[in-house]
């Protein structure tokens, strides 16, 4: 799987950090041409269209980027950045303030990528050719939200636009040779399994011609219920099925499985503001969502914590991939220096540990033991496994 990081050290050189601009540019759905009766937009969007983790633009774009930088320069040390524009749809504006806009960021030094959040609908002629002119002085990446091909669904979430609107937007912007990034939202009300995963099939299938595929990117997010949205609504009069996390991890994955491999993985879930936030409560805790869903797609290798019994009696712990081979090593004086001037005599346990962050810590856990703890962990084991 191709994340993010990845992609922008092959493509760029260096690793890239999002700054998340608002425009305030509004969208179709909360008062153009197809807006709903409500003008609350889709019946999953937030009053903030997304953007209330991002920085209001002021017309400054020097104090905008600083202020963006400022917020995220505990998580990135980097010099150059992805000015992402995601709240609303932001190419919902005249052309010419959408130039004026965005040839102040493409123009920045410390902007590596200009990333824009919009939708097939808000996208015409004149806007494609500025999108093309950008692309040509710094890359573009283009933001659609699809989020399903049922058409039910697209009735029901109140999308705006049908699949073919989308379908015409992706070939364009392939062909312009634009990064393009689909959003993709699990688990809406009354989609199947297989109903999302024909939404994954549309967009692979899209990005694929002669056996070769366009350079393309999706987003996956969990359905979030949040205050002040007419999903909000629907919920608290009656409930609708939420997954845990676990089955959106099986899902996900079954997801991932159709894609080629050369499809950029942007998101693997969302993450809302919590203090929207309603449903499902698992998605708050970013840090266990994150863990979880990397380590099922892509598991960290087994390791081993042993301890070895010295011909002193004394006791060693390390940790390896392979504890034969590492005992082999230590025997023959190309371990460690403890037991280089400790003769190892045999391994007296073994405790198989995901992932090495994991088993450095349980080594180290193990190491703060006094001897009789030691002892009293290997005679344990030893019942446990049936050892004599």
């Amino acid at each position: 799987m191709i994340t993010t990081d990845g992609f922008c050290k092959k493509e760029y050189g260096e690793k890239l950090y999002r700054l998340s601009f608002n425009a305030h540019m509004g969208c179709p759905n909360r008062g153009g041409p197809v807006a709903v009766s409500s003008g609350r937009g889709c019946i999953f969007c937030s009053e903030g269209g997304s953007g209330e983790f991002a920085v209001d633009i002021t017309g400054d774009t020097d104090h905008d980027i600083k202020l963006a930088i400022d917020k995220v320069s505990k998580k990135f040390k980097g010099r150059h950045y992805i000015a992402y524009f995601q709240a609303y749809s932001n190419t919902y504006a005249p052309v010419d303030e959408l130039r004026k806009l965005y040839m102040d960021f493409v123009n920045r030094d410390e902007i590596a990528v200009l990333a824009i959040a919009t939708r097939p609908d808000c996208l015409d002629e004149d806007k494609y050719v500025l999108l093309e002119e950008l692309n040509r002085i710094k890359p573009v990446w283009v933001e659609l939200g699809l989020q399903t091909v049922k058409p039910e669904s697209v009735s029901y979430i109140r999308r705006g636009y049908d699949n073919e609107a989308y379908d015409r937007a992706v070939r364009r912007l392939y062909s312009m040779g634009i990064h393009t990034i689909t959003h993709v939202i699990l688990y809406l009300p009354g989609e199947t399994k297989q109903d999302m995963l024909n939404t994954v099939r549309h967009i692979a299938k899209l990005a694929a011609v002669n056996g070769k595929y366009h350079s393309a990117g999706i987003k996956f997010s969990m359905l979030n219920v949040l205050k002040g949205t007419d999903l909000y609504d629907e919920y608290t009069k009656a409930p609708f099925y939420l997954p845990e996390l676990e089955e959106y991890g099986d899902t996900l994955n079954e997801c991932l499985n159709l894609l080629p491999e050369n499809i950029v993985v942007h998101r693997l879930c969302s993450d809302p503001p919590k203090k929207l936030l309603v449903a499902p409560s698992w998605v708050a805790d970013k840090k266990r969502v994150h863990n979880y869903l990397n380590e099922l797609i892509d598991p960290p290798e087994d390791y081993y914590v042993y301890i070895i019994r010295c011909n002193d009696n004394t006791l060693y712990t390390g940790v390896a991939r392979n504890v034969d081979k590492r005992f082999r090593e230590h025997q023959n004086g190309r371990g460690a220096k403890y037991t280089r001037s400790h003769h190892p005599v045999e391994i007296v346990y073994t405790e198989k540990v995901r992932g090495k962050g994991r088993a450095l810590k349980r080594e180290y856990e193990i190491k703060q033991l006094s001897r009789s703890q030691k002892l009293d962990l290997i005679k344990k084991r030893k019942y446990e496994t049936g050892a004599e």
